[in-house]
């Protein structure tokens, strides 16, 4: 892979990927592979993901617990509350897809109740930042 080299002070020229020098040459043929991403931040990044299958799981299971308590959710202004104090800034939050990054759930301010955990009543933070909602609580 041609490669365009960085001029040095004492007059070679080097290049960034293998570091290979020329006195004469701006532009080098480089055989070097390029660089390999760094191995413990990609496995950081990968086991933070959960799998599908443990995201049905918890997603099921958060259905269920909904359903048995007779489909109660909560106000508009708890969600936006909670998204605005516990969700917006949390580090466990994908901010591509909006789901919490510890259970796989949807978190989103607005929707129907079966894409987002937050106007589920019955469900609550995994790393405890916001309860299950009790609406005897707030009279």
């Amino acid at each position: 892979m041609w490669t365009d080299l960085e001029q040095q002070p004492d007059g070679w020229w080097k290049c960034p990927r293998c570091g290979g020098l020329s006195s004469r040459n701006r532009h080098l043929f480089c055989l070097a592979a390029p660089p390999l991403p760094d191995p413990v931040a990609a496995f950081d990044e990968a086991c933070q993901r959960l799998g599908i299958t443990t995201k049905a799981k918890h997603y099921a299971q958060a259905l269920l617990r909904w359903a048995a308590a007779g489909f109660p959710t909560r106000p508009q202004d708890e969600i936006d509350r909670i998204w605005r104090e516990c969700c917006e800034p949390c580090k466990h939050r994908d901010k591509n897809t909006n789901e919490c990054r510890k259970c796989g759930c949807p978190v989103k301010r607005r929707g129907f109740a079966v894409k987002s955990k937050l106007r589920m009543a019955t469900e609550s933070c995994p790393v405890g930042k916001f309860p299950a909602y009790n609406s005897t609580a707030s009279v």
